[in-house]
């Protein structure tokens, strides 16, 4: 550590130079007209970290403080307002002190007893930087840019393939991960090496400007000491700030920042608090006891239950990785590394080599790489103090679990839909609408929910699963219990300090592809608790359990059963979230606690009063979702970097399509029999629509269908239950397939009708082939207003450009309020809306 003083910096105070920071501790006479505070040879340091504090005496001579400012400013020191007032004598108080830097300080004041004048203290924050770079990733659909840097990969693997040979799996993972971020260089989003608006630079520019033609001289040294301050400065030095500010002098850099606001966490609760709600506490042990105790377990009971010898999880090829690659997601986020899907996609032959060896090499050595280990959260707020976390782990690691659910065969009940091939909420939820309909207001339906589900999973009892009951080989549950062993997670922000991880003693990891199938291997037994005359009286989608009967005894014997698996298996139900419905108050108790009726019953995201699926509130829902979702949707268009989108009209289409019509459709496919439900729902997507594009609100329904290539909800409805119903037939032992050939309420008859009437509709056609002519037919019907006027039988919306869009909503504003068919076409006519 080196201090030492350093001479003719100052003629009015001390200078020490501390390892890469200057100190400048200043007194100034109160008597002294002096300016030039700082000399020349500060400016061989600018380079480093300068803080100049102390007595300047300038209150009363504003003039003079102007000069000192200037003064400072060449140095590229800007002055940080204190807050307080810094000495005080008698009834007097004032601020003679001033603090200047130019790099990040936090100051403080701390009064000292007998003495008039306050301490100043002055901290230089330290912070790490663990967001991981941003990118352009939509530079990559540019076909020059991508085979570019596909070729840089390409370059950086074959370079590096003798080394790979003799890497460890940790070692090899990293490389990889290192040539991809490299590569990735040319879509990095970096940060500029100056900010163009910072005060500082703007003043002293100011001064050059007025020295452009009066003093040559003093116009090239300013000139030269601006070029200086812009490479001096970086984005973490001072704030960002608005062009209008550029006039600022230097010293009301701080009114800036006071009206930029603080860099602050949007959430109340600290890191550490935030990581303990979100990760439940326990004992770590070390990833090697737990394989040496599984192995152990094996050893003692391989005789009794004879254990699968043959291992399921074999080697992948290249073939299968590269398949896989293809059809991975777009726009997924990556992990802390930043690495995402688009860049696996874009990948050469010999990097997807290299990592089909990485991935077979974990499978030999049950080696996991320490960056498959660390993941980040991002809390998501659900409302005031309660967040939602969303473990972001790496892509490579997501790869590498989906090629593991490829080669293994897990065996559920029937009773659980979460997470399977071909299975869906509506499977529970359209088989509990059949029965209640069925059960004519009889039925008691109770739903349950489990404390922190997937983060208490017992994992000691889920390694015995694996083996007793899935049949896994011993390497295979090892393999498993490395992935999920002692996985560690932070929450990384900007400017936070340093980076604070937590291991996770117990569950399954957040974020994992695996983990919700081992969760539903790990709560599949809980069948075995119930009595076999009660098991088709429940339902299971993952960790959202609900259970019906028409008598309270097998309620709460069933109720009992679930609760000893839970007892069993270390987890608990939360009484508070836990809720029944019935036509009377009942009497239901979980752990001695009374849960309370809720009427209509939520069950995945579904709404179901004591005789079917609940129109009311569930149409509430929607309107609810739908409005909020367009309101969001409407505001992004409003932003300026819009305005010169030519195809603005069809981008809110596709916006509202991805965005807004989801939430109808959730509900559209469960209750689409209801002709209540299908014309309020209209009624919501043209109202929405109206919004989205500032149309008059009782604009007849047929031109809007007309204009837009979109199906209303009655047809839509039509076709999304064709394709429920199709799967349906597709499905083998399932309590749906079940239940729809077997039993015949209002809703599977539908179904079926539908079914029968679209299959004779378009025979000779696979159920694919249906559902794309059907969507078709439909926008046919909508356009046949448009059809019979030679005029307008040549709109098409998607040619349609923003100016000539522009021209339909005049004729449909709200100011105009025109509402009749006939007036609107002609107006159409007159303005030749065709025209592209």
């Amino acid at each position: 550590m080196e201090v030492r003083k350093l001479e003719n910096i100052t003629t009015a105070g001390l200078c020490i130079k501390h390892d890469q920071t200057i100190l400048v501790f200043i007194y100034r006479e109160h008597s002294s007209s002096e300016e030039k505070i700082l000399n020349e040879e500060l400016s061989s340091y600018t380079d480093a970290n300068i803080i100049c504090i102390g007595d300047y005496n300038l209150e009363q001579r504003a003039n003079l403080e102007q000069d000192v400012l200037n003064n400072h400013a060449k140095y590229g020191l800007a002055e940080v307002n204190l807050h307080t007032k810094t000495f005080i004598h008698n009834e007097k108080s004032s601020t003679p002190d001033k603090v200047f830097a130019n790099c990040p300080v936090i100051t403080d004041i701390k009064t000292i007893e007998n003495i008039n004048h306050k301490l100043i203290v002055a901290l230089l924050p330290k912070a790490q930087k663990c967001e991981p770079p941003k990118y352009k990733i939509n530079l990559i659909k540019n076909s020059d840019i991508r085979n570019m840097i596909t070729k840089k990969i390409e370059q950086y693997t074959e370079r590096s393939i003798n080394i790979l040979k003799f890497l460890n799996v940790n070692n090899k993972c990293l490389l990889l991960h290192s040539i991809l971020i490299k590569s990735m260089r040319r879509i990095e989003r970096r940060e500029r090496l100056h900010d163009r608006s910072n005060p500082i630079i703007q003043h002293v520019r100011k001064l050059r400007d007025k020295a452009r033609k009066t003093n040559a001289k003093e116009y090239d040294e300013l000139r030269r000491e601006v070029k200086k301050l812009a490479k001096r400065f970086d984005n973490s030095s001072l704030p960002r700030t608005n062009l209008r500010y550029t006039s600022l002098q230097a010293s009301e850099l701080e009114k800036v920042i006071l009206f930029n606001g603080k860099t602050e966490r949007k959430h109340t609760k600290n890191i550490r608090e935030l990581l303990d709600s979100f990760i439940l506490d326990g004992n770590i042990k070390e990833t090697e006891k737990t394989i040496k105790e599984i192995k152990n377990f094996y050893g003692k009971t391989n005789m009794k239950h004879n254990y699968n010898q043959q291992d399921m999880i074999t080697s992948f090829t290249l073939a299968e990785v590269s398949a896989m690659i293809k059809n991975l997601k777009s726009g997924k986020s990556g992990g802390i590394t930043g690495i995402r899907n688009e860049f696996l996609k874009i990948c050469p032959e010999n990097f997807i080599n290299e990592l089909t060896n990485l991935y077979n090499a974990i499978l030999d050595t049950q080696q996991i790489p320490d960056s498959w280990k660390r993941h980040k959260i991002k809390p998501i707020p659900k409302d005031k103090d309660n967040f939602r976390p969303i473990a972001l782990i790496e892509q490579t690691r997501k790869l590498f679990e989906k090629l593991l659910l490829t080669k293994i065969d897990i065996k559920l009940h029937r009773q659980q839909t979460g997470f399977r091939a071909k299975h869906s909420t509506i499977n529970h939820a359209l088989a509990l609408d059949t029965i209640l309909r069925h059960g004519n207001g009889k039925y008691i339906c109770v739903t349950l929910d489990i404390k922190k589900a997937y983060d208490s999973v017992f994992r000691k009892n889920l390694y015995k699963k694996l083996l007793r009951q899935q049949n896994f080989s011993i390497k295979d549950t090892t393999l498993i219990a490395n992935l999920i062993e002692n996985n560690s997670y932070t929450i990384c922000q900007k400017n936070t300090g340093n980076i604070k991880f937590k291991t996770a003693a117990l569950g399954l990891p957040q974020g994992s592809i695996i983990s919700p199938i081992l969760f539903n291997i790990f709560i599949n037994d809980i069948i075995s608790y119930i009595p076999k005359k009660y098991r088709y009286h429940i339902f299971l989608y993952a960790d959202d359990i609900v259970i019906y009967s028409t008598c309270m005894v097998a309620l709460n014997t069933i109720i009992d059963g679930l609760c000893k698996h839970a007892a069993h298996n270390r987890y608990l139900f939360n009484p508070k979230k836990c809720f029944y419905n019935a036509t009377k108050d009942l009497n239901i108790f979980i752990y001695g606690k009374k849960i309370e009726k809720q009427n209509p019953l939520k069950y995945l995201g579904f709404y179901f009063n004591n005789r079917c699926a609940d129109t009311n509130e569930t149409l509430k829902t929607i309107r609810k979702k739908s409005i909020k979702a367009a309101v969001i949707t409407n505001r992004a268009f409003k932003r300026s970097e819009f305005n010169s989108f030519h195809n603005l009209p069809q981008l809110k289409l596709r916006a509202y399509n991805m965005y807004v019509r989801p939430h109808i459709d959730y509900h559209a496919v469960l209750l689409g029999c209801n002709t209540t439900f299908n014309t309020a729902a209209d009624r919501i997507q043209k109202g929405v629509i109206k919004f989205m594009y500032n149309i008059y609100y009782r604009t007849p329904s047929k031109i809007i269908y007309a204009l837009f290539p979109i199906e209303s909800i009655p047809q839509r409805v039509e076709r999304l239950r064709y394709s429920l119903g199709e799967r349906i037939l597709q499905m083998k032992k399932t309590i749906i397939r079940f239940a729809f050939l077997r039993l015949f309420s209002k809703n599977i008859r539908n179904i079926k009708n539908g079914i029968k009437t679209i299959r004779k509709k378009f025979p000779n056609m696979d159920a694919k082939e249906r559902f794309k002519k059907l969507n078709k037919e439909n926008l046919r019907v909508n356009f046949t207003i448009f059809q019979e006027i030679e005029l307008l039988k040549k709109y098409n919306f998607q040619n349609s450009n923003k100016a000539n869009f522009e021209r339909i909503t005049r004729i449909l504003s709200p100011f105009r309020k025109e509402k009749e068919i006939s007036e609107i076409l002609n107006l159409f006519q007159m303005a030749n809306i065709a025209r592209p």
